[in-house]
């Protein structure tokens, strides 16, 4: 009888111990695919202000605008909520005071239109935006590493995909509105880089034998051609290019869920 006590008490300890292990997997992988989509919609706020700019009505900017403000700082509170660590409470706090820097240039999208001070805007918030970015990847690598979640450098290519999509795009209409800003085309051409380099770290790995990951990634694939068509022609088309952006940050979660679930 007291073997069997024994015995039971191992697997009821070695099941808590699953349990607590599986459910730690699970908050890293949730944070690692939030962290991974808000790349994609923190670059979404320079394509949807440009957008507001520029006057294009189509699918309302302002509300994608406030969309991905309200994401990014759901993000913020779900990492405060969910980690205690010393190192990512650090980075967040830099994170936060970065983001309140550039908060009311953004917010100004919502006052009236000067389209002089919106364009002084648009140049400020390109060359501050970066350092909310940069924040939000040291977090996501310092999860990546400390918890030993797989699969690294692909999981990091899913995200640059879409990452890079909404880069693309803010550029785009960055150019479109004639901005003074001669760092664009080569921001333009890190973006292209970065974009092209992920498709071919994803094409090499284990995941392009899925036949679901394969077609994901050759679309968006399809679409990098098409955004460096668009890139060099006379005539723009913003919303077109942002509805293809748009498409290409679903494909690049999609793919980045399914690395996760692997």
């Amino acid at each position: 009888m007291k073997k069997l006590n024994t015995i039971i008490l191992f697997m009821a300890m070695s099941l808590f111990s699953f349990s607590l292990n599986a459910s730690g997997y699970e908050k890293n992988t949730e944070a690692i695919l939030k962290i991974g989509e808000n790349m994609a919609s923190i670059r979404g706020v320079l394509e949807a202000y440009s957008m507001v700019t520029a006057k294009i009505k189509y699918k309302v900017p302002k509300e994608d605008l406030k969309e991905d403000i309200s994401e990014y700082e759901s993000l913020i509170s779900y990492l405060e909520k969910n980690y205690h660590d010393k190192t990512i409470s650090k980075k967040l706090k830099e994170d936060k005071k970065a983001w309140d820097k550039i908060k009311p240039a953004i917010m100004s999208a919502f006052e009236t239109y000067d389209i002089d001070k919106m364009k002084k805007n648009i140049l400020f918030i390109h060359s501050n935006i970066r350092t909310v970015l940069k924040n939000l990847e040291d977090i996501k690598s310092y999860i990546i590493q400390k918890y030993d979640i797989k699969n690294e450098k692909e999981l990091n290519a899913a995200i640059e995909i879409g990452a890079s999509a909404k880069r693309l795009s803010a550029h785009y209409m960055i150019k479109m509105l004639n901005v003074n800003d001669p760092t664009v085309d080569k921001h333009w051409g890190k973006g292209i880089k970065i974009y092209s380099n992920s498709i071919a770290i994803l094409k090499a790995s284990k995941f392009y034998k899925n036949p679901k990951f394969k077609e994901l990634l050759d679309d968006t694939q399809k679409k990098l051609k098409y955004f460096k068509t668009m890139y060099g022609l006379d005539q723009y088309m913003p919303v077109i290019f942002k509805r293809k952006a748009s498409q290409t940050v679903k494909e690049s979660n999609d793919m980045l869920k399914i690395i996760l679930k692997s």
